[in-house]
């Protein structure tokens, strides 16, 4: 018996939970993702994640940000920034990011799953 994309999605996505790995996805399941139900809701989630982003960001105002110099653009003198890695995530924000995500996408896709099983005869 040949098992369906989603089938072997939900295998990929339920094996890199269990394992604390990542899921690895070939084209063909990526597009059947894509095509889904559930990329849909995968779009929902991270539409609310970046407005509460936003609304944190707004919360807390930045401080303002002095420059590093007095002048920049003329090639000169050296250029005015914050650091070369300004506004990046850390490695534990990033694996943090990684999890939630990963969480979330199993979960929107347990729920199409739920929905689209069909009994066998």
């Amino acid at each position: 018996m040949t098992c369906g994309p989603f089938t072997a999605i939900t295998d990929a996505l339920e094996r890199a939970a269990r394992n604390g790995t990542r899921a690895h996805l070939n084209h063909d399941l990526v597009r059947a993702l894509i095509a889904s139900e559930a990329y849909s809701i995968l779009l929902d989630d991270r539409k609310k994640e970046l407005i509460s982003a936003w609304q944190e960001h707004d919360g807390n105002p930045p401080r303002p940000v002095e420059p590093s110099s007095g002048r920049s653009g003329s090639g000169i003198g050296p250029t005015g920034t914050t650091g070369e890695y300004a506004g990046m995530m850390t490695a534990e924000e990033r694996e943090a990011v990684g999890r939630a995500a990963s969480q979330r996408a199993l979960e929107a896709v347990n729920r199409i799953g739920r929905h689209r099983r069909r009994k066998t005869p």
